[in-house]
This record gives C-alpha cells, structure tokens and sequence, in this order.
C-alpha cells in the first residue's frame, strides 16, 4: 500500500466517522427500543417465536406480512449469536454509513472540489423532515427503511458512474429491505435509465408494463385486491389526524416546501447544462425526480377518494428522495456555481476558497446543532443508548416478562410508548389492550385492526381517571389480566417498582 493510498484511507475513515457521529447528535443521540422499533420489534420477537403474542399477533402481522425484513432479522439473530441490541445498533451506523458514502459519491460527479462534496456530507448530516410527511432523512434509532434509503441512494450513485446492473441490484436490494422505500427509488431508476440508456427503452418499456400486469392482476384476483376497496370512515378514524397520511389536505406552505424540491433539481440541472457542465446521468437523475413528483400528484385524487392502496403506499414519501438531490444540487450551486461568461482570474481565486468557507460553515452548524440537541434539548439522553435504558418502567416490564405467563394480557396507558420511554409489547414481551400512537399508525393497513383499536380506545376513555371499578369492568370485556400503573389503586397488588405498580385484574 502506497503512503498515498495509506493516507487517503486514513483520511475516508475519520471523515466518515465524523459525519456519522455528527448525524447521531443531529437525531439527539442514537437510543434502542424508541418510537417505530415499538411496533417493528415485537414484530422481529413474534417472527423468532410465535407463541408470543397471542392476542396481538393479528395486529403485528398488519403491517408485518408485507415485509421479510422481520424474517430475516430474527433468522439472522437466531442463527449467529448475535444480540438483538447489538444488530441494530451496527445496522444503523452501516445505513449512515452508507447513505454518506452514497452522498460522497454523487457529489463528486457534480463538483470540481472534494471540499463540495465534503459540504454535500455535511449537509446532509442536518436531519428534518420532510414537510407534512411521515419521514425524516435519517432517524434517531435502527429501521429497515433507513438502510433500504441508503441502498438506493448507492444505487443512485451507481448510476452516476454508468453502472447501470448495480444500481438496480442494489434498488432492489432496498425493495425487498423495505418495499414502499425502494418502490419510489425504482421509480426513480427506471426514469433514469430510460434517459441514460436509450438503447434499453423498448426492453425497459416491456419490462415496466409487465411488472405493471402482474402487479394488477395480483391486486384483482388475489387477496391483495381488498387494497383497492374504498376507506370508509369507521376505518380513517384511529388515525384521520396523522397529517403525513392524506396530503391532499396540505397547507399552501407544505405544498411550496416539497415543490420547491425539484424545481432546484432540475434548476441546477438546465444551468449546467446551458453552461457545459452536465455530464449525461445528470439527465437521468433530473428525469427522475421530475417522475416521482408526477406519480405523487398523480396518486392525489386516489388519496382523495380514500382508496386504500394508495392511501397505503404514502406516496408523500416520493420527497425523501428528492430531497437528497435538492440538497446535493443546492450545495454544488453555494460551492461553485458560477457563470462561464463572468469567470476571470481573479474571480477563479476567490471561488475556491467558496467551497472551502462553505464546508466550515456547514461543520460548525452541524456541530452546534448536534451540541444544543444533546446539551440543551434532550440533556438526559446518552450520545449511545445501545439497550433499554434502565428506568422504573423498563425494570417492572421486566418482572412482568419473568413472572407472568405467556399470555398474560396487561392493560396500560394507551400512550405509555412516549409517555415512559417504551412499549409494553417491547419491555414486557406481552400482549397490551392498545397503544394508541403506533396501533392508530397500523390501522391505515386493515380496517379490522382499525375498529379493534379505535373500539378499544374509546373503550378506555381518560386513562388518567381510570378507578378501579373502571378496571375490573375493562378486564371483563377485553379478557385482561394485569394492570400496569404509575398511582395506588385497591386492587390485588402483585409488583411495584419506583412509580409503577402491576396490579392483578382477574
């Protein structure tokens, strides 16, 4: 190995941990068990043993038959060794990993300077989400979607350097990860190899059509077909006030946030090319981004009309990739635009220190940012949270999980999830009556679950006021057989531990 070489890689691999332990501050720390892992976990320990759950299989498997990522998860932890904790925890330093190397590289095939690049990176450590959508550009915790991202946008890359059958093995690699991430990437892809690759239209062409026959005959003569059924309102209910689920109902500045996305893409794009410096893919992955924006504002009256696929695919996700590029586009144009016809000496001299100047600011408004999240905003929470954090209600989610049986059926707050850090379904392994964020979020995939979870809720009313004769009447109707508490109620007391008591219900 040359000293170049040696120094080269030195220098790939501390950039690269800067930038992943800058987007773990961005998300105000990496923690375990949080926010969508209280649904996708369960999941993984119902795929590794299905005695689990018994009463709540039918809810986790709303979502859960739609994805192999679960499978795959609990066969891979079953069959290595491997904690659970710990392949997550490596599954999302890999999907940032990824995702910079994938940022890196199509940077690079836009800008002159690695400095830009460098400032593209940077850039994208600044996590958001994308307006009024269910998506962040990166999160705080380990989810599929998050590596199948990371996956296309290598993909994308790939393109970039003409390597064409890479890019779709890894888009599809990001499908079968998570399928309505990679879904909008391979929408992307084909939009770009159309233009990239004219020799391949007529054999792309019959491809997408027929993969369009399959797709609609499985839709009329198979199950799947109840996904085109009308939502009614009994089924919109537990979740009608997710904004990221109907996004015809937008406010006017959610609409210019997200279409102001690819009028940048394809801004830049028509600049270099009027000045020269557009390199043929650039076609392709403008192309691309105008696509996805047509298939969202296509799927629009669908939404509308509450057809349930479509309601399903939440095709507002389309922005997640479309940001990236907007983000790539705009770094290039603050480190280098610059027109031709205004170029001189001078002016070259002080453009090189732009891209320079602007990877400094953006390092230190990632750092700042990443400081005030962990500092200021959230000073309890560790830089690395790699297991439950050890708190009164994970210790007596525990006790549960060792001492009751199996199917033992525990009633809790319904927003115990946020409220107390996890879920009951996660800390105690056991089936809980309903947790109102995450089961409201399934419902929009089974209309079953949608009236279970909504009757439930009701059922429940003010939790804060619930007194045991309430108690005793909700065990009876719903089958429960523990109480899970943080107040003194005259019930069969069988556990408590700081705030939290397990009271015995039937």
């Amino acid at each position: 190995m040359t000293w170049r070489l040696a120094t080269r890689l030195a220098a790939s691999t501390v950039g690269g941990a800067l930038l992943v332990a800058l987007a773990i501050a961005n998300a105000a720390g990496y923690r375990f068990g949080v926010s969508d892992q209280a649904f996708y976990l369960p999941s993984i320990l119902y795929a590794g043993d299905h005695a689990l759950y018994p009463r709540d299989a039918t809810l986790l498997q709303a979502q859960g038959r739609l994805m192999v990522s679960d499978e795959l998860t609990a066969w891979i932890v079953a069959h290595t060794g491997l904690s659970i904790e710990a392949l997550f925890l490596a599954g999302h330093l890999a999907s940032l990993a990824l995702l910079f190397t994938a940022v890196w590289l199509l940077a690079r095939r836009l800008a002159a300077s690695r400095w830009t690049a460098a400032a593209a990176c940077l850039a994208v450590t600044l996590r958001h989400r994308i307006t009024e959508t269910g998506a962040n550009t990166f999160e705080g915790y380990y989810h599929p979607r998050g590596l199948a991202f990371a996956c296309g946008a290598l993909g994308a890359a790939a393109m970039a350097r003409d390597r064409v059958g890479t890019a779709w093995g890894l888009v599809a690699l990001a499908t079968v990860l998570h399928p309505t991430t990679g879904v909008w990437w391979a929408v992307w892809l084909v939009a770009a190899t159309f233009v990239v690759r004219p020799q391949w239209r007529r054999h792309l062409t019959a491809a997408t059509m027929a993969a369009a026959a399959l797709a609609g005959a499985a839709l009329l003569f198979t199950s799947m077909g109840g996904r085109l059924r009308v939502m009614d309102a009994a089924w919109i209910l537990p979740f009608a006030s997710k904004d990221y689920v109907f996004p015809n109902a937008w406010p006017l500045g959610a609409w210019f946030a997200n279409l102001i996305l690819p009028v940048v893409v394809v801004a830049v794009w028509r600049w270099r090319v009027r000045e020269g410096r557009a390199a043929p893919w650039e076609a392709g992955m403008a192309a691309g981004v105008v696509v996805l924006t047509a298939t969202f504002l296509l799927s629009l009256p669908f939404i509308a009309a509450h057809v349930a696929l479509a309601v399903q695919l939440q095709t507002s996700r389309i922005f997640w990739v479309v940001d990236l590029f907007a983000v790539l586009s705009m770094t290039w144009a603050l480190a280098e635009a610059v027109s031709a016809a205004a170029a001189t000496p001078a002016g070259s001299r002080a453009r090189a220190w732009r891209p320079v100047a602007l990877t400094v600011v953006l390092l230190v408004a990632s750092a700042a940012r990443g400081l005030y999240g962990l500092g200021v905003e959230h000073p309890e929470r560790a830089f690395v949270q790699a297991t439950l954090k050890e708190t009164d209600w994970v210790r007596v989610g525990r006790w549960i999980a060792i001492h009751r049986p199996i199917d033992a059926h525990v009633l809790a707050d319904p927003d115990h999830d946020w409220k107390f850090g996890h879920s009951v379904r996660l800390t105690a392994q056991r089936d809980v009556l309903v947790e109102g964020v995450k089961d409201a979020a399934v419902s929009l995939y089974d209309r079953d679950v949608a009236t279970r979870v909504q009757a439930r809720l009701e059922a429940i009313g003010d939790f804060s006021s619930l007194d045991a004769p309430r108690a005793r009447v909700l065990a009876q109707q719903f089958d429960l057989d523990l109480l899970l508490i943080d107040r003194d109620l005259p019930l069969p007391e069988l556990h408590r531990d700081g705030r939290f008591r397990v009271y015995r219900l039937q």
